[in-house]
């Protein structure tokens, strides 16, 4: 215990250091050449080795007469160091990578150490101020109940990341056998069946795995697909929304049948059971076997780099929606939300400091704004589109692009900050130049997306939404509930699958557990957050 307390002592006078070393900067001082100072905190990204010499941080610089002087943290340990910074009361006058929750966004709202964003904005924030505008769930996302704008995370919106909940099927082996594309659930156990049974890699023996998934990845366990064919499952809530009131789908009769299916195939061997049990690496390691292809389905968020070896990936497609038995097809959706918040002003910044820090953030909410803060600036990270080059969305290109991990010299990926800080709208993510050809490595966000247009269309008519504020009173109670609560639901869908517990026996004591875990509670503190929210 007296170690632990002498570790923590050390850090705190270290990061104590570091931010008092730098107070003239944090009162406002400015640099020889006149620049203002500004220091700031930022996670740094593994793939970013300098921020100082950094091509976005030079091209703002200059754009807006700063000077950062950056206090950087790796990826692992970022949140322990905010988190001490925070605590000791050292912490600088910008954070422009940070990883603030809602919980943490109040809390330091109303202790005084995040100032209001809400008149800076009005005052010096047009492209914000126009997201807003464009995008009203991005409002929504970034206000406190208290009316208060503390913070701000960046947005992207991504298409086949909405409909991330994917399966991946051997269209190989479906032509092989002379199978279609399943589209119900009795159709897939059939494709199932003649993939145990038929050899479709032809090479005499049955090594064939029908399907397989992972655990701790995107979207990896079968079930959650599945289960979408007899109740809405999105793997993350366990919510259902109608006529604007939420309710739980973990304890309905649908979702025992979705059991009773999932389970049946399970136990025909048609569903590998590591699906339960690998990670992500585990899966990667099936569907890119050295020898023969032996993956007939899986589920993931991307086809790739699940697979990769010599363009296998191109032998899968997307499984549309299945429909259940009683007519249910639902695909998961994602899209419409906000993420933790990377951006803050602190009461340590100075009147010309906290314009400053809106306006660079202002700026990256622009077109051109956000293009170099994903890539690098024009003409490092991307280019005016040449003549005839499309884009992901099929219309001519607005622009082209490298990716900083795309430069194989790592030395030279230092083009951006990769933080998150930056408005992307479809319209915007989209309109990058692709190669048409789905079959390209180049082409494949436009396979990608032709592959969500099959899902698009089974999004349910209401969805709960992504964010919400709790009531900051019982935030942390129901963020524990919520833990406590969907690791029950995914332990017992995990033990009835795979006949560790009985589905006509334990049913009705696995529903009856969910009183012990404050269900009823725990649904109208969402409901009275949606109210406040949306009504």
């Amino acid at each position: 215990m007296k170690k632990m307390f002498v570790l923590i002592a050390s850090l705190l006078i270290v990061l104590t250091g570091c931010i008092n070393s730098e107070s003239e900067k944090t009162t406002g001082g400015k640099t020889k050449s006149g620049d203002l100072v500004l220091p700031a905190f930022s996670v740094q990204s593994p793939d970013i080795q300098d921020y100082d010499n950094n091509d976005l941080t030079k091209l703002i610089e200059k754009k807006f007469n700063v000077e950062i002087k950056w206090t950087l943290s790796p990826e692992e340990g970022a949140l322990e160091k905010q988190q001490l910074l925070m605590a000791s009361g050292n912490y600088p006058a910008i954070f422009f990578g940070g990883d603030f929750n809602q919980n943490d966004q109040v809390k330091f709202g109303k202790n005084g150490a995040f100032i209001p964003l809400n008149d800076l904005i009005e005052e010096h924030a047009p492209n914000i101020k126009t997201a807003f505008k464009q995008k009203p769930y991005y409002e929504k996302g970034v206000t406190a109940p208290d009316g208060n704008i503390y913070a701000l995370p960046g947005l992207e919106e991504c298409y086949h990341c909405d409909y991330s909940q994917k399966m991946y099927i051997n269209v190989k082996w479906l032509e092989k056998l002379g199978l279609n594309m399943p589209a119900t659930t009795e159709e897939l156990e059939t494709v199932l069946k003649a993939f145990k049974e038929n050899d479709p890699n032809g090479n005499g023996k049955q090594d064939e795995i029908p399907l397989t998934g992972a655990i701790k990845a995107w979207h990896g366990e079968p079930n959650g697909f599945l289960m979408n064919a007899f109740i809405y499952d999105n793997e993350m809530d366990y919510f259902s929304m109608e006529n604007g009131k939420v309710d739980f789908v973990a304890n309905k009769p649908e979702w025992k049948q979705g059991l009773e299916y999932i389970s049946r195939l399970y136990d025909q061997g048609l569903i590998d059971p590591q699906a339960f049990t690998q990670q992500e690496e585990g899966l990667n390691k099936l569907n890119n076997n050295p020898g023969d292809v032996i993956v007939g389905a899986f589920t993931n968020g991307c086809c790739t780099p699940t697979v990769e070896k010599d363009g296998r990936w191109t032998e899968y497609e997307v499984v549309p929606p299945l429909k259940g038995p009683k007519g249910v097809q639902f695909a998961a959706y994602y899209g419409g939300g906000v993420g933790n918040a990377s951006f803050a002003i602190t009461d340590k910044a100075t009147k010309e400091q906290q314009i400053a820090a809106i306006k660079i953030v202002d700026y990256l909410f622009s077109k051109e704004g956000s293009l170099d803060a994903m890539y690098g600036p024009k003409e490092v990270g991307w280019f005016d589109p040449k003549e005839g080059e499309f884009g992901i969305n099929g219309k001519p290109a607005l622009y082209n692009a490298i990716e900083p991990w795309q430069r194989e010299d790592k030395d030279k990926r230092s083009v951006t900050w990769e933080n998150g800080l930056k408005y992307t709208p479809r319209e915007i993510f989209e309109a990058r130049a692709q190669n048409q050809d789905i079959t390209k490595p180049d082409g494949y966000e436009v396979y990608l997306s032709k592959m969500t247009d099959r899902m698009s269309s089974y999004k349910p008519i209401e969805t709960f939404p992504i964010s919400i504020w709790l009531d900051p009173e019982k935030a942390q109670q129901i963020a524990q509930m919520r833990t406590d609560i969907n690791t029950y639901v995914q332990i017992n869908t995990v033990q009835f699958i795979t006949g560790q517990k009985d589905i006509n026996k334990d049913w009705d004591d696995y529903v009856k557990g969910f009183n012990g875990l404050g269900l009823s509670d725990y649904l109208s503190a969402y409901q009275k957050a949606y109210d406040n929210m949306y009504k």
